[in-house]
């Protein structure tokens, strides 16, 4: 019996890449592909896979973590492995609490998915980046206390800690783009963050401390 696949991300150009990746192992079957949380629990529902393949950012239902501790909780033989544009390094840990048991980067080449799936359905896991081999990733400390944020900005960080793009922070919180970008140049610059990388960063590890 082949292997029975779930692909759940919201981009159908990639979608259908990986797909095709995934397929050209005979051993291997795709049992459906869909862009959002909705599609992939009404799949579940019906016939449960051996592995899915998950982006962290999906459509407006949620982000992949939130599926991931679904799929962890509601349907505990199903194997997990994140496939992202987001780094590993700020998102592995918090992939890894969701259920994942693996994480490649979209930017990988197809060998390293075709090794990580084989590594996760041979009962094993596959986080490549973190530092000297070991699976635990380092914390950021915080620069600052968030507590002089004000409550918008707080909510913004919230978002960001969650893998929420600033399109999607903008569209729950019915505001622009622009604006949300905004409020996060007044989070770093109080913060004293660098980047939109370290912010992000920064959030995950709030988030979680909380």
């Amino acid at each position: 019996m082949r292997t029975r696949f779930l692909v759940v991300d919201d981009h159908p150009v990639f979608r259908y890449g990986l797909v095709s990746l995934v397929e050209s192992e005979a051993k291997y079957q795709v049992l459906a592909q869909v862009g959002t949380i909705a599609e992939a629990l009404a799949l579940l529902k019906v016939e449960v896979p051996d592995i899915l393949l998950v982006d962290l950012s999906l459509g407006s239902d949620g982000t992949g973590l939130d599926l991931l501790e679904i799929v962890r909780d509601q349907f505990p033989s199903v194997l997990s492995l994140v496939v992202s544009i987001h780094n590993e390094a700020v998102y592995a840990v918090r992939a890894k609490e969701a259920g994942a048991r693996g994480f490649v980067m979209k930017q990988d080449p197809g060998s390293v998915l075709k090794e990580a799936i084989r590594l996760v359905l041979a009962g094993k896991t596959f986080f490549e980046r973190n530092s000297e081999g070991s699976e635990a990733v380092a914390s950021v400390a915080p620069p600052r206390d968030p507590s002089a944020l004000s409550p918008r900005e707080r909510e913004v960080l919230e978002l960001l800690g969650k893998g929420r793009g600033v399109n999607e922070i903008a569209g729950l919180l019915g505001l622009s783009a622009k604006t949300i970008g905004v409020h996060q140049d007044h989070i770093k610059s109080r913060l004293g963050v660098k980047n939109n990388y370290e912010l992000r960063r920064y959030a995950i590890e709030w988030l979680a401390s909380r």
